[in-house]
């Protein structure tokens, strides 16, 4: 299952095997769970060319984040076949592939905590949007944990 910077590669009938949800973001609960974490989750279908020329922007962004945030980010793929095409884009509330979602888990009360999405990409992404949102979503994450830590010094 795990191989080098990318956590989770999967197929969109296992996930939906895994985790028993059929709502977005209850889904991917089998793999965002960490406060303090940030999860960039990319839906890509086979044989999409969009995809395709996204995946070495993918490795070369996962390369950065892991050297600039020690493996605070992580990178999953779910692959949706020809034949699964439009319920991956319903379950995932998808336009286009491939959708790269970044997501944290945001404390909502001690002990009660939700799946929020802080950015969505979509078709042709680039480098530079993709870094940037994940930046913003690592700040994010980081407000997270600390707020979690200072519920349990109360």
């Amino acid at each position: 299952m795990a191989t080098g910077k990318f956590t989770l590669k999967t197929n969109l009938a296992g996930l939906l095997e895994e985790s028993g949800e059929l709502t977005y973001p209850s889904i991917l609960k089998p793999i965002v769970s960490d406060i303090g974490k940030v999860y960039t989750v990319s839906l890509m279908k086979t044989g999409c060319e969009d995809c395709e020329k996204y995946h070495p922007i993918r490795e070369r962004v996962a390369t950065k984040m892991e050297r600039k945030f020690n493996g605070g980010v992580q990178f999953d793929d779910i692959t949706v076949s020809q034949n699964e095409s439009d319920l991956g884009k319903k379950l995932f509330l998808a336009t286009a592939y491939p959708t790269v979602m970044t997501l944290i888990v945001v404390p909502v009360a001690e002990g009660v905590r939700y799946v929020g999405e802080t950015s969505r990409l979509t078709e042709s992404i680039s480098e530079r949007a993709l870094v940037s949102n994940i930046d913003y979503a690592f700040f994010l994450a980081q407000r997270a944990e600390k707020k979690v830590r200072s519920w349990s010094s109360l």
